[in-house]
């Protein structure tokens, strides 16, 4: 009887996140993927990056400086599942953003079918698939040693296949989006901390819709805009994030939450959506990282009704330079002490500048920007010309009589 409840529920509700009845089809698409995305409240579009962005928002995947596989696994109620895989490659090392290629499945065994009279007519299954292709780059920006700085476009086609009780429809849809991360002169006119914001908008599952025995429903169309911030404290990141999302058929919802990694290994999430029809909209999650590998878990509550889900994701970086950027989370140890280096300079500060750019070569030996901190400092700072002359001696010279 849950499992009848649940497909009701499913068929007539964005995800249980909107509160009016929805008439869209392909719902799977409101899913979500990722552990880390769902237990920061799904606000990502902002702050998705690499293989995750496929999904958020494709603009990310001009952040993709290596290979990244991440294959993701929802238990959602009792024989309903979802699976995902996304891997995205750099093109030209990054430089000419990224490439990322994606598959969905989700399914529902054994429905419970009737007739008009509600005789039983024994079981269905559901099966839905979408398959994504999808690029990002970054068209301004990038100068003067701030590497991730400046706008990044992404787009994406995806086609999408639904089966129910053996009938079948097909569409395609479309992604757009963009992401932007204030330069230099965002940071001459604001200060250092600008540097840590990151600003998203998106408009997924766009396309004309699926056609099911001659009536056509429209895809699952979400406009979305997001906000993003990196904290550090004593080192490690505290993520924040926020996502303003307006669904086709539904009302607007606001979701958001963060992260923090303790000892840049282990992370803890905390998230949460309103306007959710079953529960009270909390998530939560953790993550482990270790080199180039990374595990992550969250959980999500539907009520007493629903229950549970469950949400694993596996990634793993591989490529040219995915040890070097990710052991030890080199990439935020390194961007928080190149802030507090500029930071340290702007006040006037110079000795506490050179210790902190000292402290990004000992991660980033060749960090160009550390090493302009260190030739700025030097400038500022006054040598000590000549050491002062001793006091005069208080002391009478002995009588030579």
């Amino acid at each position: 009887m849950k499992k009848m409840y649940f497909l009701i529920v499913l068929l007539s509700l964005p995800v249980l996140a909107s509160a009016s009845a929805g008439t869209s089809g392909a719902q799977f698409l409101f899913l979500g993927n990722g552990a880390r995305a769902t237990g920061m409240g799904e606000a990502q579009t902002a702050s998705a990056e690499g293989a995750n962005a496929i999904y958020w928002n494709p603009a990310g995947l001009g952040l993709t400086p290596f290979h990244e596989l991440t294959l993701t696994h929802l238990q959602y109620f009792e024989d309903v599942s979802q699976q995902y895989a996304a891997l995205a490659l750099p093109v030209k090392k990054g430089r000419l953003g990224g490439v990322g290629l994606s598959a969905t499945h989700f399914s529902i065994k054994d429905i419970e079918a009737r007739d008009a009279t509600s005789a039983k007519l024994g079981t269905v299954q559901e099966k839905d698939v979408s398959l994504q292709l999808s690029y990002g780059l970054r068209v301004a920006g990038g100068g003067n040693g701030f590497e991730r700085d400046g706008l990044y476009l992404g787009a994406g086609i995806k086609r999408i296949s639904e089966e129910l009780a053996g009938v079948s429809a097909n569409a395609v849809g479309f992604d757009a989006g963009l992401q932007y991360r204030p330069g230099p002169l965002m940071v001459r006119g604001f200060g250092e901390w600008i540097r840590r914001l990151s600003l998203g908008v998106s408009s997924l599952n766009m396309g004309k819709g699926l056609t099911f025995d001659k009536e056509s429903t429209p895809l699952p169309q979400t406009t979305k805009v997001g906000l993003g911030y990196t904290h550090f404290i004593w080192g490690d990141a505290l993520n924040l994030a926020c996502d303003v999302s307006k669904p086709r058929d539904g009302d607007t919802r606001v979701s958001g939450g963060g992260e923090f990694w303790i000892k840049n290994a282990f992370a803890l999430r905390l998230g949460y959506i309103n306007g959710q029809d079953a529960g009270n909209g909390i998530r939560a999650g953790a993550g482990f990282r270790f080199k180039t590998m990374e595990l992550n878990y969250a959980w999500a509550g539907f009520g007493d009704q629903l229950g549970d889900t469950h949400r694993f994701s596996f990634s793993f970086r591989f490529g040219e330079g995915a040890v070097g950027a990710q052991e030890g989370l080199k990439a935020d140890l390194v961007k928080f002490h190149l802030s507090e280096a500029q930071d340290q300079i702007n006040s006037g500060a110079y000795h506490e500048a050179v210790l902190a750019a000292n402290r990004v070569l000992d991660v980033d030996p060749r960090n160009a920007q550390a090493l302009q901190i260190l030739i700025q400092a030097g400038e500022k700072m006054k040598p000590v010309d000549s050491l002062p002359e001793p006091a005069p001696s208080n002391e009478k010279k002995n009588d030579p009589r």
